[in-house]
């Protein structure tokens, strides 16, 4: 597990890839810099998103995993 790719607690590994697309999309919505002629804009359009995993690819996971991710 790394802090630059971030973490996947679902499968213990480094790598965070969203399994369904869900997690990434809502992210660059909430970060989408807006005023750019792209056509969309975030709610924070100056955050820092790392990916942090605890679903697997069912939508199953712990809240002890989802407590990692946000330690």
């Amino acid at each position: 597990v790394d802090d630059i790719f971030g973490a996947d607690f679902a499968n213990n590994d480094g790598d965070p890839m969203d399994d369904n697309n869900h997690g990434t999309h809502c992210a660059g919505t909430i970060g989408a810099v807006g005023n750019n002629g792209i056509g969309v804009a975030g709610v924070a359009w100056k955050t820092r998103i790392m990916a942090l995993k605890f679903l697997t690819a069912s939508g199953s996971g712990s809240t002890s995993n989802a407590i990692k991710c946000i330690d």
